[in-house]
C-alpha cells in the first residue's frame, strides 16, 4: 500500500473513532476498500457504541402524630337549698383528627437505545491480486435502568374524650335536679398514598 492509500485508511478509522466518543445519535456509516494495487494490505475497524443509564432514587420518611385531650365533665352543685331547678350539664366533645401522606414516585421517559438506527454499509471490491482486506464493523447498545423508592410512614392518634364526671350532692329544696353529660364524639381519618416507578421506553 503507497502513502496515499495508508493515509486514506487512517482518515476512515480517525472519522469512526470520532463518532464513537460524540454525545450525538449514530450517523450513516459506510467504509469502501477498492481500486487498492496488487498484494495491498487493507484493515478497518469501525466501533460504535452507545451507553444509556437511568439512576432514579426517591426516599421518603413522614411522621404523623396527632394527640387530642378533651374534658367537659367535672361539673359540682351540693349543698344549695330553694324552690328552683338544678341543671347540672356538659357540653359535646367532638374531635376531627385527618391525616393526609402522599408520597413522591419516579418517572423516566427514556429511549431505551438512545440513538438512531444504524445504517452500514461495507463495499471491498476491484483491489488487486493478492490483496488482503479485512474490515470489522461492531454496533453496540447497551441500556441500563435502576429504580427504587422507599416509604416509611408512621401515623399515631390518641384521642382522649371525658363529658363526664358531673355531681350534685346535698341539694334540698322543691326543684328537680338534673345532672347529664353531652356526647363524646371523634373521627380519625389516616390516609396514605405511596409514590412507584415507572418506566416508559
Amino acid at each position: 500500500m503507497n502513502i496515499k492509500q495508508k493515509l486514506t485508511s487512517a482518515a476512515i478509522i480517525g472519522a469512526m473513532m470520532a463518532s464513537v466518543v460524540a454525545p450525538t445519535s449514530f450517523a450513516a456509516t459506510t467504509v469502501k476498500v477498492k481500486k487498492n494495487g496488487a498484494d495491498s494490505n487493507n484493515t478497518v475497524t469501525v466501533k460504535n457504541k452507545k451507553k444509556t443509564r437511568v439512576v432514579q432514587t426517591n426516599a421518603t420518611a413522614v411522621v404523623n402524630l396527632v394527640g387530642v385531650f378533651q374534658n367537659t365533665g367535672g361539673n359540682k352543685v351540693k349543698n344549695n337549698t330553694g324552690d328552683g331547678d338544678i341543671d347540672v350539664s356538659s357540653g359535646d366533645a367532638t374531635s376531627t383528627v385527618t391525616n393526609r401522606t402522599t408520597t413522591g414516585g419516579n418517572v423516566a421517559n427514556v429511549d431505551p437505545c438512545g440513538c438512531e438506527d444504524q445504517d452500514t454499509t461495507v463495499v471491498v471490491r476491484k483491489n488487486g491480486a493478492g490483496s488482503e482486506n479485512n474490515v470489522t464493523v461492531k454496533n453496540k447498545s447497551t441500556f441500563t435502568a435502576n429504580q427504587s423508592n422507599y416509604t416509611f410512614v408512621v401515623n399515631g392518634v390518641v384521642v382522649a374524650q371525658n363529658t363526664g364526671g358531673n355531681s350534685a350532692t346535698g341539694n334540698t329544696g322543691d326543684g328537680g335536679i338534673d345532672v347529664g353529660s353531652g356526647d363524646a364524639e371523634s373521627t380519625v381519618t389516616n390516609t396514605t398514598t405511596t409514590g412507584g416507578n415507572q418506566l416508559n421506553p
